[in-house]
Order: structure tokens, then sequence, then C-alpha cells
């Protein structure tokens, strides 16, 4: 697939463009990731740009930081909606560019039903109020009544989402625990959960709990532009998630482990 060529952004000369983060360029073609696909190592590219570089023969790698890998992984919907929602323009002329290159070649890549998708980030949203309806009629934790209170207060005030298509908390949540993602890994199957919320029992492969596909063995990094993304735009509910996840930690701290994944977050 040769044929798959892009031009650098076009947003450096135009002053009306969108200003796409270096961090949503793709390493490969230079421009605003599409369709993107989330390696092994953590690293993202394109969809064409992974499929284009990737051997039939032999061990493929990583064009950052050269990680070998084998199986070639399905394009991650969240950020494929996310950088929609971002950058609305810009993703639009890359769909047509790509689209107009793959009716030439007559080789197209997966499509997505955006209602079906936000019908199912409805329901994920539905289920989050009813946690939060759920949590604020339990018992208070020993922090104290009053950042309780502040807890659900900022997570209530996260789900509802806005008119003008912002990006909001509810369309990052982990596919597990349905809350803000922390330290997100995605699956070769494209689905994200946060590191915590993945467990492999000993000598099994991992199975995604949406499609149950199995993962390749091996250890599995943190996505770190989607990481920074998260930490930098939502910081007091990234804060909170942190605070949760390492008070679960000290308190399960004695129990045997059953979760094998790299700390690793390069």
């Amino acid at each position: 697939m040769d044929s798959f060529q892009a031009s650098p952004m076009e947003h450096h000369q135009s002053p009306d463009a969108e200003q796409v983060s270096d961090d949503f360029v793709c390493c490969v073609c230079l421009d605003l990731l599409y369709k993107p696909i989330v390696l092994h190592c953590g690293h993202i590219s394109c969809f064409w740009c992974v499929h284009r570089s990737m051997s039939s023969r032999y061990e493929s790698h990583c064009p950052v930081c050269r990680n070998p890998y084998s199986h070639f992984p399905s394009i991650c919907e969240m950020l494929h909606f996310l950088l929609l929602k971002l950058y609305p323009i810009t993703y639009k002329k890359r769909e047509v560019q790509v689209l107009d290159e793959e009716k030439k070649l007559d080789y197209f890549s997966p499509e997505f039903n955006r209602h079906a998708c936000e019908s199912e980030a409805d329901g994920e949203i539905n289920h989050l109020r009813s946690s939060l309806q759920s949590s604020a009629l339990s018992d208070y934790s020993s922090a104290g009544k009053e950042k309780h209170s502040v807890l659900i207060g900022q997570k209530q005030s996260c789900v509802s989402r806005e008119e003008n298509d912002q990006v909001s908390v509810a369309d990052l949540l982990c596919t597990a625990c349905k809350q803000l993602l922390f330290c997100p890994i995605v699956l070769n199957c494209g689905h994200v959960y946060c590191q915590t919320c993945i467990a492999i029992p000993p000598d099994e492969m991992l199975r995604c709990q949406v499609c149950q596909c199995l993962h390749p063995k091996g250890s599995l990094k943190v996505c770190l532009t989607l990481d920074q993304f998260l930490a930098a735009n939502f910081p007091k509910e990234y804060a909170l998630r942190k605070d949760a996840v390492q008070l679960k930690q000290v308190s399960s701290k004695h129990e045997k482990p059953t979760t094998y994944v790299s700390n690793n977050r390069g």
C-alpha cells in the first residue's frame, strides 16, 4: 500500500486551520492521526501508516521505539472519535484525503457507525450516573464528608454532555470500571482500559471484556499520549482518580496480586 502517502499538516501554513497538537501528529506521515492504531508499546500511528510499514514475512517494529510486534492492531474507536471532536475540520479533510486514495486502489479501511457508538456512550453515561447516585448514599470515607461531597459534585458535572460537542469525561471512560481512564492501556482489539483494571490469570492470555478477543502475550504499556491528554485536560478528575487508585493499591497490598501489567509507561 505504498500509495497511501500524506503531506505535512496544512495548518502550519494556513492561519484559519485548526492548531493540531504535536502529540496527535503521526510520526510516519506527519499529518493528523487518522483512524489511529495503538501499538503494544503504546505509540500511535495512522491505520494505513501501520499497515504499510508492517512486514508480511518478518517481525515488524514500531516506527518510534522500534519495539517488535507481530499482530496488526484494530483501530482505537475512542481515539478516532476523540480526534474527530478535537479537530473536526482537519479530521474531515483527512477522511476525504484517505477515502480518495482508497477509492483509487479499491481497498478500504474499517468504518465506524458513529450513532451506534454514541448510543453505547449514552449507556455508559447512564451507568455512571447510577453509580454516582448510589455512591452518594453510601457511607462516607475516612477522608471526611467534605472531600466526599467534592468528589460526587465533580463527577456529576462531568457526565453532562455539552451541546457544542466538546470533549468530556464521558468520552474517555474505562471499558471496565466506567470511570475516567487512569494510565490507559489500549488492547490489540482497540478497547481501552485503566492499567489497574486489567487482570490476567496465570498461564492464560488476556481476553477483552467487550469483544472477547485475545490479546497477544507480552507486557502491556500505557499509552502516554492519551495519558498526558487526560492529565492536562481533566486535572482535577485525573488527580481524584489517581488518589482512588493509590488508596485501593494500599488497601490491597497484602492480597495476592493477579495483575501482570508492566509498570513501564514508556
